[in-house]
């Protein structure tokens, strides 16, 4: 499902590549309203600046595979990888 993170970081806007970057945005935010955080305190447990993540839901950014695992083992959601 969140294959485009793994690519190369080049720009995509092809339909899936959004609808991924759209869900992702969405999961950080439903997080971050259920747990009553805000980005700074996300952030900080997830060793990025609060706008970095602000960046990322807005989808003006990409975010890193490195980022990406971090997020993953903090919010305990199972990422799958498809690697072509």
């Amino acid at each position: 499902m969140i294959e485009a993170y793994f690519k190369r970081r080049e720009k995509s806007n092809d339909r899936e590549t959004i609808f991924e970057r759209k869900i992702l945005a969405r999961r950080i935010i439903e997080f971050k309203d259920k747990h009553n955080l805000y980005y700074q305190e996300l952030g900080e447990a997830i060793g990025v600046d609060k706008s970095y993540l602000n960046r990322v839901v807005k989808m003006v950014s990409y975010m890193s595979v490195q980022v990406l695992i971090r997020l993953a083992k903090h919010m305990e959601i199972i990422l799958f990888v498809q690697i072509d």
